[in-house]
């Protein structure tokens, strides 16, 4: 009989292959991009930390883990040279939708240091469910805003469903949850324009 110390092993692997399914690749554009947005134009990205928006709130997560890096790698990979910020002064209601788009003086009072451009990202929904195997769902929502015109210039929604099936997907419920906000996050940030 196998020990548990040699599974797990096993179910990392097979956790990397559940989060290799979910692909980032989109065809789709972007929700909304500003009339005349040149990326060219931005210096540097402010990076806020990513808002867990979720009405349910049972499942706790932590979204720096689980999305800092895709955000960090997504912004490299568009050739946007960005800075994260740590603390954030919560400047009201966020979003939770693109119908009813932030005011001017909302964008303008975002914590960003120094730049002028900032990204926020946004998290929506998320959940799993365990049946013979783990499925993970997850509603991303990411907005680029120009702090001195009080503008939004890219705003993005996506939504993603990972899986495992078998006994070792019921072992990774919550692995699922997490892959679908990554993959979601990345699927985002692919329809922001390249700065490259």
């Amino acid at each position: 009989m196998k020990t548990l110390r040699t599974l797990i092993p096993r179910i990392a692997l097979s956790a990397l292959a559940a989060i290799s399914l979910c692909s980032c690749a989109t065809t789709k554009p972007a929700d909304y991009l500003a009339p005349g947005f040149s990326p060219a134009e931005v210096t540097s990205v402010a990076v806020l930390p990513m808002v867990d928006n979720r009405i349910d709130k049972r499942t706790r997560m932590d979204l720096a883990k689980a999305a800092k890096p895709w955000i960090k790698s997504m912004l490299k990979y568009k050739g946007y040279p960005h800075n994260f910020i740590t603390e954030q002064e919560a400047p009201g209601p966020y979003p939770r939708s693109a119908a009813t788009p932030p005011s001017p003086s909302w964008i303008s009072n975002l914590p960003s240091g120094n730049d002028r451009w900032v990204l926020l990202m946004i998290l929506n929904d998320s959940s799993s469910q365990l049946t013979f195997g783990s499925t993970g769902n997850a509603e991303v929502q990411g907005y680029l805003f120009d702090k001195s015109k009080g503008t939004v210039l890219w705003r993005e929604q996506a939504t993603s469903r990972c899986g495992q099936g078998g006994l070792i997907g019921m072992a990774m419920k919550g692995l699922a949850e997490i892959s679908a906000v990554q993959t979601a996050t990345c699927q985002a940030l692919n329809t922001l324009p390249s700065k490259k």
